[in-house]
């Protein structure tokens, strides 16, 4: 799904990539085998070569930047970001073994 969350990502740019595409490209570098993409590292770098007007930012804790992807989503950008999905697909803590991606867009803020 991660590779998803970047094909969709790539819209919003004049040189949009397909899922097969990076699927192709994830598997001839040895990102994944069957589309799955565990590391942040692989995602950036494949972020960086397919949005190349944006230069990727990995956060790795954002309890101790938690303003920054306020910020970021305030300001248009997009993130994806990695997280695990419970049985109701909600986030949740199982140590990547149920690991997803999710591309964020905005937010609601109240």
């Amino acid at each position: 799904c991660g590779l998803v969350a970047l094909a969709m990502a790539s819209q919003e740019y004049t040189k949009p990539v397909s899922v097969s595409q990076l699927l192709a490209e994830a598997r001839v570098r040895g990102f994944t085998q069957h589309g799955e993409v565990y590391s942040v590292d692989f995602m950036g770098t494949l972020a960086a070569e397919h949005l190349p007007d944006h230069r990727p930012e990995i956060l790795v804790d954002l309890q101790a930047c938690p303003d920054t992807l306020t910020c970021a989503l305030n300001h248009g950008a997009m993130v994806l970001i990695p997280y695990d999905s419970d049985f109701n697909h909600a986030p949740c803590l199982k140590r990547g073994h149920k690991a997803h991606w999710a591309l964020l867009v905005g937010l609601i803020s109240s």
